[in-house]
């Protein structure tokens, strides 16, 4: 009788090994590994064009990979992190999220890649064309309770990451500002990148960072603000050669962002933005503001207050305010900052 011997097991091809034993093959610098690992980083570059079911199956083979993408991996560990989450299958979105934070949380090396992509997921959804949705009622490409759910979920991966590696947060005001959108961007994004910088900047357990974060956001509605005055001083300045020389004037061109909002609409839309988070009744925000951005804040509410009375003025006889700045401070207005702490 023959003697049998039990079948060995068959090799997996190198067609068949999973992400996992790519990347580990790659860091133990195996033969073919580079070539294998080069694929693997190309195939994201296609990512948003795939069915539903090819994404799954592809980012399911890294949820239990983060041990390993160390920084010999930073090139995948980048494409990884340039996935827009809503481009992310929705069951598996949590785990993938979960995955860049333990990726930040167990290689220092990698948190400014993984903050970035948190940082930029507070700013609403865009399509291919850089456009919001068509409908002049949605701030977003996607739904608005679907974007309001990625604003939360980058929140709490956050303070994931914060809490288990408080150091990090001098990384993460680097991210703030290096990702913090120019201010001709549309109106509809500042509003959202704004509102999540004063949400962080509220639940933060750090006052000297909450502090930045409103120094930073202060800087901001002061370039608008500079922005706004520079196009009224050359109006009025074309205005008055018009005068001089009877010959028609020669406006400059309106300052506007890239969807056509004037600075200056701009800037009344994130002052109040500003004041309704300061409305609220809790002193505790207040606490934070130092004494220098204080004064600078105060005098920009005091300067929209005047606009706001010369808007006022205007819509009521029609006519032009020439010196916005000799207009009375309105007292109600003032009446209300003071009641905020400020």
């Amino acid at each position: 009788m023959r003697d049998t011997k039990p079948n060995k097991p068959l090799t997996k091809s190198k067609e068949m090994l999973s992400g996992r034993e790519i990347i580990e093959d790659f860091v133990l610098l195996r033969p073919g590994s580079m070539d294998k690992y080069q694929q693997l980083c190309s195939a994201l570059n296609t990512y948003e064009l795939w069915s539903e079911e090819s994404r799954t199956s592809f980012l399911s083979q890294f949820m239990d990979s983060f041990d390993i993408l160390d920084v010999n991996c930073s090139e995948l560990v980048h494409k990884l992190c340039k996935i827009r989450w809503h481009t992310v299958p929705s069951k598996m979105l949590p785990d993938f999220v979960n995955l860049l934070s333990a990726l930040a949380i167990t290689h220092v090396h990698h948190i400014s890649l993984v903050f970035t992509a948190f940082v930029d997921h507070f700013s609403p959804v865009v399509d291919s064309n850089g456009h919001t949705n068509s409908d002049a009622s949605q701030s977003t490409a996607v739904g608005e309770q679907f974007q309001e759910s990625l604003y939360a979920l980058a929140h709490h991966s956050i303070r994931n990451v914060v809490s288990c590696n408080p150091l990090s947060n001098r990384v993460l005001l680097k991210c703030f500002v290096k990702r913090f959108p120019h201010i001709k961007q549309p109106t509809p994004k500042l509003l959202a990148f704004i509102r999540n910088l004063l949400h962080f900047a509220d639940w933060i357990d750090d006052e000297e960072i909450a502090s930045e974060i409103w120094s930073l956001i202060v800087e901001k509605l002061l370039q608008i603000e500079a922005l706004s005055s520079e196009f009224q001083d050359e109006q009025r300045l074309s205005f008055s050669s018009h005068l001089a020389d009877h010959s028609k004037p020669k406006f400059g061109k309106k300052t506007t962002d890239t969807e056509g909002d004037s600075m200056g609409e701009k800037l009344d839309a994130l002052v109040a933005l500003v004041l309704t988070f300061l409305g609220d009744g809790d002193s505790s925000k207040l606490a934070v503001i130092g004494d220098e951005v204080r004064t600078s804040f105060l005098r920009l509410m005091r300067r929209f207050s005047r606009r706001r009375l010369s808007s006022t003025a205007e819509s009521k006889d029609g006519s032009e305010t020439e010196n916005v700045e000799s207009l009375p401070v309105d007292e109600g207005y003032e009446e209300e900052l003071m009641a905020t702490g400020l």
